[in-house]
């Protein structure tokens, strides 16, 4: 997680995974997810995610 951030009963995070598939090419994905919480538990979730590559940190 590189960042995020709360208000009300919303959070927001940036992520950016990376890792090796089976056949050992590499992988990257960056992007956020929102989601929304209600007594401690997660209600609803969205994750907007992009491929990107592996080395572009």
């Amino acid at each position: 997680m590189l960042r995020s951030a709360v208000e009300g009963d919303t959070a927001w995070a940036e992520w950016y995974w990376f890792g090796t598939h089976r056949d050992g090419t590499q992988f990257g994905m960056r992007g956020v997810s929102i989601v929304g919480v209600q007594a401690d538990q997660i209600k609803w979730a969205r994750l907007y995610m992009e491929p990107v590559s592996a080395s572009s940190e």
